[in-house]
């Protein structure tokens, strides 16, 4: 078994090799059934552990991209999501981004108090007008307010909703099954389809 860390936007682990002796003594069918089965579980042990994280709009997107492929004596099981493989070995995200999906942009956006777990244009969308200040660490902050609808049209008090930075490192947070979890979800699926 081995972990692709090597691809930025994908993170797959692969059974093969080591296993063929093992798997030669069995029919063709039966080594499917065990490798199918393993990556049904482990699918569903990553989803459990991405559930436990609360990553809300970002959890389902990267249960969405989770997948198992087996062909012969391979199974590779993984997720396809741009910040799957950042979440479970952490790393720099620095601005503008390289990435397909990177916006060129000189800051990246950290969404602090009522901005929390939306992005700078959902913001936008939802009426928010931005202006920039230099906080008291001396990092700049994007301050947002809002306006009023009707009569009493009056901006609210100006709030800060988005740190700025050019770097910042992200944390390891490992949500796919360990290495143990992987090998008893082998040796069940291998036990009950044999």
């Amino acid at each position: 078994m081995i972990a692709d860390r090597d691809n930025f936007t994908t993170i797959t682990w692969r059974m093969s090799g080591s296993l063929a002796p093992v798997f030669a003594r069995f029919s063709t069918t039966a080594v499917s059934r065990v490798l199918r089965m393993t990556g049904r579980t482990l699918v569903s042990d990553a989803k459990d552990n991405i559930r436990a994280k609360g990553w809300k709009k970002l959890g389902n997107a990267i249960i969405s991209s989770l997948n198992a492929q087996q062909a012969g004596t391979r199974l590779e099981v993984g997720a396809t999501h741009v910040a799957a493989r950042m979440r479970e070995f952490g790393g720099r995200i620095s601005a503008p981004g390289q990435g397909d999906l990177a916006r060129r942009r000189d800051w990246l956006t950290i969404p602090v108090g009522e901005a929390k777990g939306r992005t700078y244009d959902e913001m936008r969308a939802r009426g928010w007008s931005f202006f920039r200040i230099m906080g008291k660490k001396g990092f700049p902050v994007l301050m947002g307010y809002k306006t009023g609808v009707g009569k009493r049209s009056k901006y609210r008090a100006a709030r800060p909703l988005f740190a700025l930075r050019t770097e910042v490192r992200h944390p390891a947070s490992p949500w796919f099954p360990t290495f143990a979890q992987i090998t008893a979800r082998f040796n069940e699926a291998f036990g009950t389809a044999l």
